[in-house]
């Protein structure tokens, strides 16, 4: 427990990777920040409605890359877990309606996003709204507000409705494309590991004590630490997430017509659940925690990662779009005509995005 409240982010991304080679680390970049955003109070705006300080992430990785084994983890780490597949609107609503917050996690997105109805549900969820509401046979509609995260996973050929139905906005999107090199060190250590007993038991139950370490702060359970009100932020470290915001944006947004608004709230969010992941490690003055230097750092990093990686799915979208690629022929004379008239090699990753979007 003192190596993780120490240095908590590392800790548990590096024990992450030792479980889920080539995936922990970065899943848990970002997901070890989803769980303690659920319980932090909202980012106030001079100009705006407050800012929501929960994230929802989306990984995206191919059939048998531990997305099930990852969610299980998230799902023992969260506070107030919900794990489904498959379920009715009516259902959902009649769980979530008795919770105050609660921990969201889809296994497959496509087969939730493809009804209407619960595809709407899950938007309020996870948007801006963050209320849960249902009509009753009276027609009268019940509503409520809910603080919410979500962890969604799902397969590469739900990029197109991902995109289509705007949940590429609503989270922080994770891809995962082994290389060659990668699926087969991959295989050793799956393989190497078999008929062995099971190691780092400890570890994670330590994680598991941390985390509820957060909630009962937040709870007004601890006897040391007061909970986290509000936070208290240098001018420097604002202007130091927009100037970092302003040049990818720029073209991103000439480019695909979007807006790229909550990508910059996103920052704000990575910042505040960074610093409180580190609450035994910062200062904090009537209720609000001093955010730090280190805080904003990891949260430019998180900030651009999530705006190159959704550039490259919309550029992507796009290219298939206009070059009405459909066959994995086309596909391959594209490159070929990028790399003969640009002078350019498409990456990999690139690659795997438009042949799964050219499938649907």
């Amino acid at each position: 427990m003192e190596r993780i409240r120490k240095d908590p982010y590392n800790f548990i991304m590096n024990y992450y990777e030792s479980i889920y080679k080539y995936m922990g680390g970065e899943v848990f970049s970002t997901l070890s920040l989803v769980i303690p955003s659920l319980i932090l109070p909202t980012i106030p705006h001079e100009h705006a409605r407050e800012i929501k300080s929960s994230i929802n992430m989306l990984l995206i990785a191919p059939p048998g890359t531990a997305k099930s084994s990852i969610a299980k983890t998230f799902e023992k780490l969260a506070y107030n877990a919900f794990p489904f597949e498959s379920i009715t609107d009516a259902k959902l609503y009649e769980v979530i309606s008795q919770k105050d917050f609660v921990s969201l996690i889809i296994g497959d997105i496509f087969k939730v996003f493809s009804d209407k109805n619960l595809s709407k549900t899950m938007e309020n969820l996870l948007g801006d709204e963050q209320k849960i509401s249902r009509m009753t046979k009276r027609t009268d509609s019940h509503e409520k507000k809910i603080n919410a995260v979500g962890f969604l996973a799902g397969t590469p050929n739900s990029l197109t409705s991902i995109i289509s139905d705007g949940l590429i906005f609503r989270t922080s999107i994770c891809l995962i494309f082994h290389n060659p090199d990668e699926h087969e060190s991959i295989g050793e250590f799956v393989g190497n590991g078999a008929f062995k007993d099971h190691d780092g038991k400890e570890e994670e139950d330590a994680i598991c004590q941390f985390y509820q370490e957060l909630l009962e702060i937040q709870l007004n359970k601890d006897n040391k630490i007061d909970p986290i009100v509000g936070y208290i932020v240098k001018d420097k470290f604002r202007s130091d997430l927009i100037k970092s915001w302003k040049p990818l944006v720029r073209s991103m947004n000439k480019r695909t017509k979007f807006s790229f608004f909550r990508e910059l709230h996103s920052g704000f969010k990575y910042m505040v659940s960074h610093a409180f992941l580190n609450i035994y490690n910062r200062e904090t003055i009537d209720g609000k925690i001093v955010i730090e230097e280190e805080d904003v750092r990891v949260a430019i990093k998180l900030m651009e990662k999530e705006l190159k990686t959704k550039f490259q799915v919309l550029e992507c979208s796009k290219v298939v779009s206009e070059e009405r690629l459909k066959t994995t022929q086309d596909l391959a004379e594209y490159i070929q005509k990028v790399k003969k008239e640009k002078k350019m090699n498409i990456s990999s990753s690139s690659k795997d995005i438009m042949s799964n979007l050219m499938t649907k």
